[in-house]
C-alpha cells in the first residue's frame, strides 16, 4: 500500500471512531432524558403522600390543641372548686375556733390548689404555641 492510502484509510478509520464515540454520548444522553420522564411520577407521588401526611398531622395537631385547651379548663374548673371548699373550710374551722393551717387536709387542699393552677396555666400556654 502506498503511503497517501495508508493516511487515507487512517483518517478514515479515525473519522468513524469519532462519529460512534459521538453516538454513544447521544444514546447516553437520551437515556437520562427517559429516567426523567420515568421519575416523574415517583417524584410526584413521593411529594403527595408526604402532603397528606401534613394534613393528617395538622389535623392531628389541631385537634390535640383543642383538647389541651379543653384539659386546661378542667383544671381551672378544679382549682375553682377547690377554692370555694376551702373558703368553705376556712369559715367553718373560725366558726370551731379551729385554726384552718392546722389541718392536714387543709395544707394538702391549699398546695393542690396551686399545681392545679400552675398546670392550667402550663396547659394554656403550651395549647397557644401550637
Amino acid at each position: 500500500m502506498n503511503p497517501i492510502s495508508k493516511k487515507i484509510i487512517n483518517k478514515l478509520s479515525q473519522e468513524d471512531k469519532t462519529e460512534l464515540k459521538s453516538e454513544k454520548v447521544e444514546l447516553a444522553i437520551l437515556d437520562n432524558l427517559k429516567k426523567y420522564a420515568s421519575g416523574l411520577n415517583k417524584y410526584q407521588n413521593e411529594g403527595d403522600g408526604l402532603v397528606k401526611r401534613a394534613d393528617r398531622l395538622k389535623t392531628e395537631l389541631d385537634e390535640t390543641q383543642k383538647a389541651i385547651y379543653k384539659w386546661s379548663d378542667v383544671g381551672e374548673s378544679i382549682a375553682n372548686d377547690i377554692v370555694k371548699d376551702l373558703s368553705k373550710f376556712e369559715k367553718s374551722a373560725k366558726e370551731l375556733g379551729i385554726s384552718p393551717g392546722s389541718v392536714k387536709e387543709y395544707i394538702n387542699a391549699e398546695k393542690a390548689f396551686k399545681e392545679f393552677s400552675k398546670l392550667e396555666q402550663k396547659y394554656q400556654k403550651i395549647a397557644k404555641e401550637l
